[in-house]
């Protein structure tokens, strides 16, 4: 089933076709919540809104399907340059860690791995779905959810939308 979307951009509209999957959701959360996740140095995440959009990923270092994401999400780089991206894990500190450094994350300033316990992650963004990917324009304004398999193209047109918002 195709969508479009339709996107209120100031006075201007934007159209976003994008195939609805199985995973799509109807989540209530609106906005980008208070994230109160450690990085791996201990740090706790403090996020303002700037001129950058986000994209959060809850995802699993075992998870080959994440991996899939997070290698096309570094592969598409340059059109990330304006994203925070933050890669939210349950996963165990040392695993985490391990998975940052093959993965070389320490390369994409851009890019945050924060670590939340299922209970937390779901009191913040209402699902546990490993996975999941969720984009907010740099207001911190929820534009989509997206569970299961997508396109990266998909993902990089909903990051444009984003950051003309």
């Amino acid at each position: 089933m195709v969508i479009i979307t339709v996107i209120n951009v100031g006075s201007m509209s934007k159209e976003v076709e994008t195939t609805k999957g199985q995973g799509e959701t109807t989540s209530s959360l609106e906005f980008l919540p208070d994230i109160l996740f450690p990085d791996l140095d201990g740090n706790y995440f403090n996020w303002q809104p700037d001129q950058y959009s986000t994209l959060v990923m809850f995802f699993d270092p075992d998870c080959s399907l994440c991996e899939d994401k997070i290698k096309e999400i570094q592969r598409y780089s340059e059109e990330f340059a304006k994203t925070r991206i933050l890669l939210i894990s349950p996963s165990l500190h040392t695993r985490l860690v391990e998975f940052s450094s093959h993965h070389k994350f320490g390369q994409f300033e851009n890019l945050t791995v924060l670590q939340a316990d299922y209970e937390s992650f779901y009191n913040s963004f209402n699902t546990t779905k490993i996975s999941t990917i969720f984009i907010f324009d740099p207001d911190g304004r929820k534009l989509v959810t997206i569970q299961d398999e997508v396109n990266i193209k998909t993902v990089i047109k909903y990051i444009r939308v984003a950051n003309e918002r």
